[in-house]
């Protein structure tokens, strides 16, 4: 439904990250909600980055009079409906809304006025209630508003409380996740190396997913999975693989080990940051979990994409295992 919108607004958040991080930093105090989360910003400033980043594109006056929106939609966008819709991003609507219909990820928010506005949220939609009030912003991209920030909510409950905390979790989360997939893969990188540059709740995740225990170190751990995975324990590891995890794993395989990202995106790949609580469930995510496959970034001549591969240390376990599988698999057809 927003696919193409969130491909144009993920190209400004880019750009905007690119060439002004600096005045990005040094603007947190002039955000809108800073009287309100001033100090909780200050001790988890990773949790707001996206609020902070979505107000500093959208409405943020530069130096040359316009906001970072409007200068990447004069020196980057040709396609004239594009521009209209970027240039559609500064009209913030501001001010206190009434939640009247909540259908999904959908919330149809009445202002003061009476106005209506339909507005996409990308969490699930049945933490707004009717009746709700919302002190916020909103911007309209393509069919549907989007929120132009964190939400403040005019009349407080509990569940309205749970989603804001659930919100500031999910955006540290997802940034956490972008951190640690943006390391730096070569056709020749292997496991242990990925794995020790992996934070501690995917490491545990890892090694308490394949079954190992007795480590206390992460060290130790690293060593531990390693060892599983460069070993013939591997076909057992993918012959339990759900078909699709498999087929994308062919894929990989297929294209020398290393693929880029689109190539795989449409299988699933959504999942928490903490592996060690809440296993990945995802297509890519349960191929992450067993080690299969790392998620980093590989240089291309002069460009950087993201990219999946298998670790240059069990790419030729992975094959033998899947053409074991194939070889078994049609002989049963066989006979």
């Amino acid at each position: 439904m927003a696919k193409v919108e969130d491909t144009i607004q993920d190209s400004v958040l880019d750009y905007v990250i690119s060439k002004y991080e600096k005045e990005l930093d040094s603007s947190v105090s002039e955000y809108p909600y800073f009287d309100i989360y001033g100090s909780l910003m200050k001790e988890q400033p990773q949790m707001f980055w996206k609020d902070v980043l979505l107000w500093f594109s959208f409405e943020r006056k530069l130096p040359n009079g316009k906001t970072p929106l409007e200068e990447f939609a004069d020196a980057k966008i040709t396609d004239e409906k594009e521009r209209a819709m970027l240039y559609n991003l500064k009209n913030m609507v501001h001010g206190e809304f009434e939640v009247v219909v909540v259908n999904g990820n959908v919330v149809s928010l009445k202002s003061e006025n009476g106005e209506i506005y339909d507005t996409l949220f990308y969490d699930d939609g049945n933490f707004y209630t009717k009746g709700m009030y919302l002190k916020t912003r909103l911007y309209k991209f393509g069919e549907f508003y989007r929120f132009g920030g964190i939400s403040v909510a005019a009349i407080r409950t509990e569940d309205f409380v749970k989603m804001q905390a659930d919100m500031l979790m999910n955006s540290w989360q997802e940034h956490e996740i972008g951190r640690f997939e943006d390391i730096i893969i070569r056709p020749f990188t292997n496991l242990q190396v990925v794995l020790n540059k992996y934070p501690f709740q995917w490491v545990d995740g890892i090694y308490s997913n394949l079954g190992l225990s007795g480590d206390r170190l992460k060290d130790k751990k690293v060593k531990s999975i390693v060892s599983v995975l460069t070993s013939e324990k591997v076909s057992q590891i993918i012959r339990a693989l759900p078909s699709d995890s498999k087929e994308a794993l062919k894929i990989i395989i297929k294209d020398g080990g290393l693929t880029k990202w689109p190539n795989i995106k449409n299988f699933s790949h959504d999942d928490s940051f903490f592996w060690n609580e809440t296993k990945p469930k995802s297509v890519i995510g349960i191929l992450r979990l067993n080690a299969l496959i790392i998620v980093g970034k590989c240089w291309f001549g002069s460009k950087k994409y993201k990219i999946a591969a298998i670790p240059s240390d069990i790419v030729e376990y992975a094959k033998h295992a899947l053409e074991d599988e194939s070889s078994l698999n049609n002989l049963n057809k066989d006979t």
